[in-house]
């Protein structure tokens, strides 16, 4: 596989469904500012992942290639940046009893478990 010098260029990313998707620069560089990095610290990632991706890659490999270069250049993001994988490694009842913790600790009374 070649590497892709650009990320403005047409490629193609595989998504975990088994899709083909065009890459998108304007996707990653939105959640990548929505778990905190901030602009100065952008250009640095973008540059690390362009050296790093190609065509293919599965959003999955995308996603480990950007935690790498988070930890270089904004270790602090990477948590946030992180949280949805962590929230789909929880499970189906992992998640609703993670909620259902939430809402308690919010005051509100929670019932888990019923069939109706």
């Amino acid at each position: 596989m070649t590497r892709v010098e650009k990320l403005g260029i047409d490629m193609n990313v595989v998504k975990y469904s088994g899709e083909s998707e065009l890459f998108s620069e304007e996707k990653l560089t939105r959640s990548l500012l929505n778990s905190g990095v901030v602009d100065r610290q952008l250009e640095s990632i973008l540059s690390g992942i362009r050296s790093d991706i190609y065509e293919g890659i599965t959003t999955k490999k995308l996603f480990q290639i950007a935690t790498k270069w988070m930890k270089k250049y904004a270790p602090y993001s990477v948590p946030r940046y992180k949280l949805k994988a962590a929230i789909h490694k929880l499970g189906p009842l992992g998640f609703r009893s993670f909620i259902s913790e939430l809402l308690k600790y919010q005051g509100f009374e929670v019932m888990t478990k019923l069939t109706i």
